[in-house]
C-alpha cells in the first residue's frame, strides 16, 4: 500500500510537537500531502513556518488519508480512532506514553519507520469494536471498553447484567466493564479480566468490585449484552464519558459493523509489551 496522503495527530506535549517536525521534515516529497489536526498545526507553526508550510489542517469527519501518524500514548490513538468514527483509516502510532500496547514505533525508531511506512511495507490488521447503544440511541463505538459505574460515590451499584440467550446475572458492587480483546489488556485486566488475543473477536464482560464474587466472562461476539442499571450511572467509551443512563434505562452492547484498522510493523511487539507489562 503506497501511502500518498497522511495524516497527523498528536497530544499537546512539546515532545510531541518536535516528533511530528522531524518526521514532516523526512517525508516531504516521499508523500504527496499532509495533513496535521488543528492544535497541532499550530504548535508547529509556531516553531518553525517552513515546516508547517508544508501541511493543511486535518479534519478527520471529512478528509480521507492513506494512514494517520499518532504521536502520543494509547490515550491519544483512542482519541483518533473515535475522531474517524466508522472510518476504517490505518493507525500507526509513536509511542509517547508508557507500555504504548497500541503504538507500533517508538522514538528512537522514527526514521526507520518512517521509510518503511512511505514505501508501503507494512500489515494493515483489522481490531473489532463494539457498539454501545442507550435505549435506541447509538452513543458510539469503543475500541477498547465500555465502563458503567454508579454516579453514587460510596455506595453500591446494582445491575442486571444480561447476555443474549444465555440469561442474566445481578451485578451488585461498583460498576461492570465490557470490553474488546483489545481492551483485555487495560482496565479489564486490573478487574481481573483474562488477556484476550487481539485477533480474536470477543467480548469480556469485568464486573468492578463485586460484593459477591462473579468472574468475568468471556462471551461470543454473536451475542448481545444488556445491562439494566438499578440506580443512576455514568457510561464511559474508552475514556471518555459519552452519558448518563436512569434506572431501568437499557444500556446494549454488541460488536460494531466497523472496525479499527493499524498499520503493523511488527506483528511480535503486543506478545514483547505485554510480556514487559506482566511479566514472564
Amino acid at each position: 500500500m503506497k501511502i500518498k496522503k497522511l495524516g497527523m495527530m498528536a497530544n499537546d506535549s512539546p515532545r510531541a510537537v518536535d516528533l511530528a517536525i522531524e518526521s514532516v521534515s523526512y517525508l516531504k516529497g516521499k508523500v504527496e500531502s499532509m495533513l496535521a489536526e488543528d492544535h497541532l498545526l499550530a504548535a508547529i507553526a509556531a516553531r518553525n513556518r517552513k515546516i508547517s508550510s508544508s501541511l493543511a489542517g486535518l479534519n478527520p469527519a471529512t478528509d480521507l488519508v492513506d494512514l494517520v501518524l499518532v504521536f502520543g500514548g494509547d490515550g491519544t490513538i483512542l482519541r483518533t480512532v473515535q475522531c474517524f468514527g466508522d472510518s476504517a483509516v490505518p493507525i500507526c502510532g509513536v509511542n509517547m506514553g508508557r507500555t504504548g500496547f497500541l503504538s507500533q514505533v517508538e522514538p528512537r525508531d522514527l526514521l526507520p519507520s518512517l521509510k518503511r511506512l512511505a514505501s508501503g511495507k507494512f500489515e494493515l490488521v483489522t481490531r473489532m469494536k463494539v457498539e454501545v447503544r442507550l435505549g435506541a440511541e447509538k452513543l458510539g463505538s469503543a475500541l477498547n471498553e465500555l465502563l458503567v459505574q454508579g454516579t453514587k460515590t460510596g455506595k453500591i451499584f446494582r445491575a442486571s447484567v444480561g447476555i443474549q440467550s444465555l440469561g442474566d446475572f445481578m451485578l451488585e458492587g461498583d460498576g461492570v466493564i465490557v470490553s474488546t480483546p483489545t481492551g483485555s489488556t487495560g482496565h479489564s485486566l486490573s478487574a481481573g479480566g483474562p488477556v484476550v488475543d487481539w485477533g480474536l473477536d470477543a467480548m469480556v464482560v469485568a464486573p468492578l468490585g463485586a460484593i459477591r464474587p462473579i468472574r468475568p466472562l468471556v462471551v461470543s461476539p454473536e451475542k448481545e449484552i444488556v445491562i439494566v442499571p438499578g440506580d443512576e450511572c455514568c457510561l464511559a467509551m474508552d475514556g471518555r464519558v459519552v452519558g448518563r443512563a436512569g434506572q431501568g434505562n437499557e444500556v446494549r452492547v454488541r460488536r460494531s459493523e466497523s472496525k479499527a484498522v493499524f498499520a503493523v510493523l511488527r506483528p511480535d511487539l503486543f506478545w514483547a509489551k505485554l510480556r514487559q507489562r506482566i511479566g514472564g
